[in-house]
């Protein structure tokens, strides 16, 4: 990752860099970001091995490595302004380029950046807050399918924070647990009941298509992939 987010320009004049250093002994701590980035990717390295599970971003963490070799790529486009004595000119002219490239190798990806949670979740979240504002019990709660990072989006615009439920255990280390909805139906109903959740939503197509067997859930809006449900009592 850290190659892939560091763009081919910016690797030339970290190699330029690293370059003109070993040939400048008296300065001392030349090697000190290199090194720090070196050891600091080594350890990071092995603990990822035995974590778990394994680091779930390792495009951002990267990002602090890439921090590491930044100074290098300053030296490069410094030098020449700061030490002028015997720079020619193409040098200050391509060094200046190879800058320009650096920037736009490393900017021209920003609007590829991908989103944590789709704009349905956000609709389906107000949806859900327009419902239980209208409701004047405070028991009443509503459960969202824990949808990475989807859910997020829910549960922000619904604010009704403690009034929420997962469809399944929240556990960090595991996102594959199962959902209440892969049970038999007098059980879905009866948690739904006894928890006073009244409002249900569901991303998951499998979930979706036993939500609507259900005789206690009624599908009353569908947003995207998601679809809302009413808990229905008594039925």
């Amino acid at each position: 990752m850290i190659i892939q987010n560091i763009s081919p320009v910016s690797w030339i004049l970290i190699i330029t860099a690293l370059f003109l250093l070993w040939r400048q002994a008296e300065l001392k701590f030349r090697w000190f970001p290199f090194s720090l980035c070196v050891v600091t990717l080594i350890i990071n390295s092995i603990m990822n091995v035995f974590s778990v599970p394994a680091t779930a971003a390792p495009g951002r963490y990267s990002i602090f490595f890439v921090l590491q070799l930044a100074p290098y790529i300053s030296y490069t486009v410094v030098l020449p302004i700061a030490n002028p004595s015997g720079i020619t000119k193409y040098y200050r002219v391509i060094g200046t380029i190879l800058f320009l490239l650096a920037i736009l190798g490393s900017t021209n990806k920003i609007y590829e950046f991908p989103n944590g949670m789709s704009n349905d979740a956000i609709q389906v979240g107000k949806f859900i807050k327009s419902r239980l504002d209208s409701i004047t019990s405070d028991k009443i709660g509503y459960m969202v399918e824990l949808k990475y990072w989807d859910f997020l989006g829910i549960e922000l615009m619904a604010q009704h924070y403690d009034k929420r439920y997962y469809d399944r255990e929240y556990d960090v280390y595991n996102r594959n647990t199962p959902s209440i909805f892969l049970q038999e139906q007098e059980v879905i109903c009866r948690t739904l009941s006894n928890h006073y959740i009244r409002i249900v939503a569901l991303f998951n197509e499998e979930l979706r298509i036993k939500a609507n067997t259900l005789k206690c859930l009624r599908k009353v809006k569908t947003i995207g992939d998601w679809a809302i449900y009413q808990y229905v009592p008594d039925s």
